[in-house]
Parts: structure tokens; C-alpha cells; sequence
């Protein structure tokens, strides 16, 4: 006879699968579909991008601030496209705090799942996904910032909090802390594990968060992906830095 434990396993893997899998989903065709559509396409994504940049509201909620995350990530050379990509990560970043916004939705939702009698947590585990999806890509140091936070949170979201293992109909999602060394993994061309981010394990995340350590103390800097500019968790490093304050 399956156990109790195995049995809610199930039953939130099968919730995942109707509706977290499905939002996670969506959200990828929209940050990657880009690359494969054809001028016209682009140019109906660049109108549809820039309607919304105009019903965008002056207080911005969760679901306005993920739209304005994917918008600024669209991959895309059409002229149309990076103007409004342009203009989406301006008022992203226009918005005071806004990656410690992404970090409240997620303890909302947390804070919701623990209060559930059910033990589904799909909802948490889809936002979390998402969020951390969107922070591999933005390239600011509030961002940063909020993920090395996140590099503490070592709870598995299922029935007892522990390691769920994978005897569900599907691969259970990890802890936000591999989930947030993998996003800085892709985020940042620093590297102080040495191995591609879709490896990292618990090991993995210890490395992260000595490096976030000497971030925090001033001694590290760090560069994003595709950029040669040194930044601290406040911003541009105020000098130029040696070399190896942004590579160790």
C-alpha cells in the first residue's frame, strides 16, 4: 500500500501538472518564442508589448511586474521589439524596490500554501519558478541581491517540508536556494562553482553563498552576462576594480 506521504506527493504533482506546469509554460513561449517568428509576427508582439506598457497601471501589481520582466527579456534584432524592450525595463526599473516586490509575492503565496489545510502547493511552486525565471534575466543589482537572500531558503515546498525524492508523476521542483544559484549561474559571467548552472546541487549553492558573502563585505565585485562593467550590490562599482574582484 503507498504511504500517506506518497499518496499527497501525487496528488500535488498532479495539480503541478494542470496548472503550475501550464503558467511556467506560458511564460517560456513568451520569453523565447521571439527568435522564431517571422518580421510581421514581431512587429504584432512589439504592438501587443506596447499596448500594454500604455494600460499599464501607476502602481503596478505582481502580474503587471512579470509582464514588464518578460517584455524586457523579449530576444529579439526587430527595431520595434528592442524599442519596446527598451522602454518595459526602463519602467521596471522605474518601479522603487521592485525585485523585493518579486520576493513578497513569493512569500504571499508561501505564506498561503502553509496556511492550507491541503498540502498542494502548486500555486507557490509555480510563482517561485517564475520569478526566479525572470531574475536569471534582469541585470540589475537589486536582483542580485534578493537572490543571494533567496540562496538561504533550503525548504522543500511539499507535505512535511522535506525532499520529496522523485516518486511522483513528476520531478519535484528544488529549493529556492538551487533555484536562485542557477539564475545567478545564467545571470552573472561570474563563476565561482566552475560548472553549468543546470548541475547545481546543494554543493553548488554553498560556493554561491560564499561568493555572495564577499559581495556583501565589499571585497567582490561581479559582472553581468554580456557586460564589462564591475557592480557591488548598490551599483556601478565606483572605481575601476582589479580584475580579480569580479572573477575570484
Amino acid at each position: 500500500m503507498k504511504s500517506a506521504r506518497s499518496f499527497a506527493i501525487r496528488r500535488y504533482d498532479s495539480d503541478w501538472a494542470r496548472r503550475g506546469r501550464m503558467k511556467s509554460l506560458l511564460l517560456h513561449l513568451f520569453l523565447f518564442s521571439l527568435p522564431l517568428l517571422s518580421s510581421a509576427d514581431e512587429e504584432s508582439w512589439a504592438a501587443w508589448a506596447r499596448e500594454s506598457l500604455q494600460k499599464m497601471p501607476a502602481e503596478p501589481g505582481y502580474s503587471d511586474l512579470i509582464r514588464l520582466a518578460g517584455i524586457s527579456t523579449l530576444r529579439s534584432a526587430h527595431p520595434e521589439v528592442i524599442e519596446v524592450r527598451r522602454k518595459a525595463w526602463a519602467r521596471l526599473q522605474s518601479v522603487p524596490n521592485f525585485a523585493d516586490r518579486f520576493l513578497l509575492q513569493m512569500r504571499t503565496d508561501r505564506e498561503k500554501w502553509l496556511n492550507r489545510s491541503s498540502p498542494n502547493s502548486a500555486h507557490y511552486n509555480s510563482t517561485r519558478q517564475e520569478v526566479l525565471e525572470a531574475f536569471s534575466k534582469l541585470p540589475h543589482p537589486s536582483v542580485v541581491r534578493a537572490m543571494g537572500e533567496l540562496l538561504e531558503d533550503d525548504e522543500w515546498p511539499y507535505p512535511g517540508g522535506v525532499d520529496p525524492g522523485f516518486d511522483g508523476c513528476c520531478f519535484p521542483l528544488p529549493p529556492n536556494s538551487i533555484l536562485a544559484a542557477k539564475a545567478l549561474g545564467r545571470l552573472l559571467s561570474t563563476d565561482p562553482v566552475g560548472k553549468g548552472p543546470d548541475s547545481y546541487t546543494k554543493k553548488e549553492v554553498e560556493a554561491w553563498r560564499l561568493w555572495f558573502g564577499k559581495v556583501k563585505e565589499g571585497k567582490l565585485g561581479y559582472r553581468f552576462e554580456g557586460s564589462t562593467r564591475v557592480y557591488n550590490l548598490e551599483g556601478p562599482w565606483p572605481v575601476a576594480a582589479p580584475a580579480k574582484q569580479a572573477s575570484e
